[in-house]
């Protein structure tokens, strides 16, 4: 893992889908000043409007804050860090 990273790749499987998710996702992110660079929905294929979310943050996932956003997008949905680079 590169501490030196400033990026970090992460994929959102919403456990409900309800109105207002995608901003209290988002909400984690502004809360800690974490910039987004990239953000793109995708289909799960599990079922017709089943999405999930692809995520790049400007920060490190090693860092403090980053553990703070992660705690709060788990209320939310499953979280799978992809990579920090």
């Amino acid at each position: 893992m590169n501490e030196e990273a400033d990026k970090t790749s992460l994929a959102l499987d919403p456990s409900e889908d309800r109105p207002g998710l995608l901003h209290s996702i988002l909400g984690c992110f502004s809360g800690h000043e974490i910039n987004l660079s990239y953000i793109q929905s995708r289909p799960t294929k599990r079922e017709l409007g089943d999405y999930y979310f692809y995520i790049e943050a400007e920060t490190n996932q090693e860092s403090e804050t980053f553990e703070k956003v992660h705690q709060c997008l788990e209320t939310y949905a499953t979280v799978d860090i992809l990579d920090s680079y």
